[in-house]
């Protein structure tokens, strides 16, 4: 636990502005503060049908319409977009990826037999859910240790 501290202080304290578009931690930490950003979650939206890290579309059944038709479906896609600005390659905890969140919310928002569902794991795609950089090389694994040390490291951006 303290070398994973000593880590995160030492992200903070060595990441610079040119530094950061090529450091993958700092960037899943960048990532993480999408989940709980006040300028995208505005207009409402209940907080048990925000999508969180966790990668389930909380939606009661039912509740489509206003899941849909509300500011929570607007907000879930202002949060992707965030997400995939900042990393482009992003895997929630359940191994989905932004367009496998995509497709699942668009389906379930859809007027078809499907609305209503917003069942995740039909689009997720078996595959890493590694951070390959440039060269093909493997540079970070998301984890429970990656996700803690991601939540470090924005706690020191905040700071910042």
């Amino acid at each position: 636990m303290s070398v994973l501290i000593f880590i995160a202080i030492s992200c903070c304290c060595c990441f610079s502005g040119s530094y950061a578009a090529d450091n993958p931690a700092e960037a899943l930490a960048k990532a993480y503060l999408c989940f709980n950003d006040r300028f995208i979650y505005t207009a409402g939206c209940d907080k048990e049908y925000r999508l969180n890290e966790s990668g389930n579309i909380n939606v009661p059944p039912g509740a489509a319409d206003l899941f849909c038709n509300g500011p929570c479906f607007g907000e879930t896609q202002l949060m992707l977009d965030c997400v995939e600005k900042l990393l482009s390659n992003f895997n929630f905890y359940n191994k989905a990826t932004v367009n496998d969140i995509r497709k699942a919310l668009n389906s379930g928002c859809s007027y078809t037999s499907q609305r209503g569902d917003f069942n995740v794991w039909r689009y997720i795609n078996e595959g890493g859910t590694s951070l390959i950089n440039s060269s093909g090389q493997k540079v970070l694994t998301f984890n429970g240790y990656t996700a803690a040390l991601a939540m470090l490291t924005g706690s020191c951006l905040l700071m910042w």
